[in-house]
């Protein structure tokens, strides 16, 4: 959360720092949120697949913040299309947008006349968590015959798998690891950037305040008898 002392005396430049970078840090502490519990999720499918739908809720959840930060990112007062720190964020999380279009369509997809060769939410990859060379895949829609899907990729140079999690749609595959990464690239970078350009007044606050509000007894000049189903002693 950020903060400009009397923000009413600021420049209207200042106020719309102060907005896009509220926007930007809460969607980065979303974006974390959901990439810190998704391996746990996955590795955890084999024993409880109740944890299907929330390994596939942060994956979805990662895919729609990183949108919106994509969004946000590209309306940065005073940063150009040009900076280099801006265009590699935006090359190297470009996937977010054919992922997050699809599934912002969905209904628009369902009632296609061929239906997509792929389940309608995807497949799910990961990496075993005691044998780094397995993976398993779940895919969460129904297998029409012809159903394919993606998987993890593995990185021949590196020899290891490219991604912890990987969420395949159609013959794409989203490696989630990489793409966190650039992101928190880029945090590093925008964040103290854009506090730079208004440094005696912007501040990210750590501890936003938190209003409290407590109501005890009953509403001055009402009286419980007045209501149908309120019992009274007497």
């Amino acid at each position: 959360m950020t903060s400009a002392h009397d923000p009413s005396k600021k420049s209207e430049l200042t106020v719309r720092r102060v907005r896009v970078l509220d926007g930007m840090h809460f969607s980065f502490r979303l974006l974390e949120h959901h990439y810190r519990g998704m391996y746990q999720f996955c590795t955890g499918i084999e024993e409880d697949q109740t944890r299907i739908a929330a390994a596939f809720a942060s994956c979805w959840g990662f895919i729609d913040v990183l949108h919106r930060l994509r969004e946000l990112a590209q309306v940065i007062p005073g940063l150009g299309h040009k900076a280099q720190e801006l265009k590699r964020f935006l090359g190297r999380t470009k996937l977010a947008e054919p992922y997050r279009h699809y599934i912002q369509h969905l209904r628009r997809e369902l009632v296609k006349s061929e239906p997509n060769p792929f389940p309608v939410w995807g497949s799910l990859t990961w990496v075993d968590s005691q044998d780094p060379n397995l993976t398993h895949t779940v895919m969460l829609g129904a297998n029409l015959g012809n159903t394919g899907y993606s998987g993890a990729v593995f990185d021949t140079v590196e020899r290891r798998w490219v991604s912890r999690v990987c969420l395949g749609v159609g013959t794409d595959s989203f490696n989630f690891d990489p793409i966190f990464e650039e992101a928190m690239i880029f945090e590093k970078f925008v964040v103290p950037w854009m506090l730079a350009h208004d440094a005696d007044t912007l501040t990210v606050l750590r501890e936003p305040p938190i209003i409290s509000i407590r109501f005890d007894g009953n509403v001055q000049g009402h009286d419980e008898s007045d209501d149908p189903g309120v019992e009274t002693a007497g």
